[in-house]
């Protein structure tokens, strides 16, 4: 398994750090709740994938996981 960690940044500084789940949910509620966005420009503004991020976002992959699992014999 491996894991990804991202970082959202912008011209001025950084806005979060997280796992894929955790950037998209965290863009997600910015535009909920940042009012720099109309009733009818939210929808198209929120994101499902990291892809998505980008038109708002710079994004990195800052740090990789790998895990290996160990089952029991």
């Amino acid at each position: 398994m491996v894991i990804d960690l991202y970082r959202l940044s912008y011209e001025d500084g950084e806005y979060c750090i997280g796992t894929e789940t955790e950037v998209i949910d965290n863009h997600n509620e910015w535009v909920e709740q940042s009012g720099r966005f109309e009733l009818d420009e939210i929808d198209d503004n929120l994101a499902t994938t990291i892809q998505e991020l980008a038109e708002h976002w710079t994004v990195e992959v800052i740090y990789t996981v790998k895990l290996k699992l160990i089952e029991d014999k």
